[in-house]
């Protein structure tokens, strides 16, 4: 484990400033309106939509639903067990046998709905936690805790524009670190657009996972090849893992490579313009840590 550098050090100030005051900004919003606003799922709620904003995770339809399938099945919990009005565990001091297994019911079901839908917000399991052992009971808690947790999502999101996504750094062989582009920049993307001759173009993507990257990609290109390759009209070519190197770069061979063909130019954009795409693309810019990302021409047959 390295040191951090000044960057990481700013970024890591940044989003933690930015943590603090959307809670604190909830604190007082309950302070001023004279309600219980702040709850334990808040704090990681806030953390997965501003540290770990670049992932699905920390989409605001992930943070609604799950929020709200937790709230749903603390209270079916609640109700089958008949701790309706039953004092919470804060109250007793302890955990009754039935709160015990309610609420361990009230996460099961939780996680089993997210994870059937593929809609993951880890803090859902938080909220029914703190609905189903009675501490956000129906009432003024359990208000104080749906309009908390409302007006932190709507916060957190609306800043996590302001952390971006940290840069991927490479270390030489001379010992100097360099950042390294897994982006397209708007420049780019202007002379690929002044370059667009009409015709179809295959994208020659080259691609060097993060650690740990591999499954966010394969996620993206699970997303992308159901939702957007179709709708634009684009196919995967070939996909494929590296393999032997006989010739590489200093950096060492690639560890995947895809050809995948757009109907023009015009279609790749629109694709990559999407705002729901851009949601998605998240996920390739945490997976990798280097990437080419290159159109391509066919030889004129001679």
């Amino acid at each position: 484990m390295t040191a951090p550098g000044a960057g990481r050090v700013a970024a890591a100030l940044r989003v933690s400033v930015l943590v603090g005051v959307s809670l604190a900004a909830v604190g007082v919003a309950g302070w001023l309106t004279h309600q219980m606003l702040l709850a334990t799922s808040l704090g990681p709620t806030a953390y997965v939509m501003l540290v770990r904003h670049s992932g699905l995770e920390a989409r605001v339809r992930n943070a609604v639903v799950g929020h709200a399938v937790a709230f749903t099945a603390g209270l079916v919990a609640l109700a089958v067990f008949g701790l309706w009005t039953h004092p919470s565990v804060v109250e007793l001091h302890r955990e009754s046998l039935t709160q015990s297994i309610a609420q361990g019911v009230a996460v099961g079901l939780t996680v089993l709905v997210l994870a059937l839908f593929d809609i993951h917000h880890a803090p859902a399991a938080a909220t029914a936690l703190l609905v189903s052992s009675g501490i956000s009971r129906p009432g003024p808690p359990l208000i104080g805790l749906v309009v908390g947790l409302a007006v932190t999502i709507l916060l957190t999101s609306a800043l996590s524009r302001y952390v971006p996504v940290p840069a991927r750094r490479l270390r030489s062989s001379d010992g100097q670190e360099h950042t390294m582009a897994v982006d397209p920049k708007r420049a780019d993307i202007e002379r690929f657009t002044s370059e667009d001759d009409g015709g179809p173009v295959v994208m020659l993507n080259l691609l060097r996972f993060a650690d740990g990257g591999r499954a966010d990609y394969d996620e993206y290109a699970r997303q992308v090849g159901a939702r957007f390759l179709p709708a634009v009209g684009g196919e995967v070519l070939y996909s494929g893992t590296g393999s032997t190197a006989l010739v590489s770069g200093e950096d060492g061979p690639w560890d995947a490579v895809l050809l995948v063909r757009y109907p023009s130019r015009a279609a790749f954009l629109t694709m990559v313009s999407d705002p729901e795409y851009r949601e998605v693309s998240r996920l390739r810019t945490k997976a990798l840590r280097s990437a080419v990302l290159q159109a391509t021409a066919p030889w004129r047959q001679v």
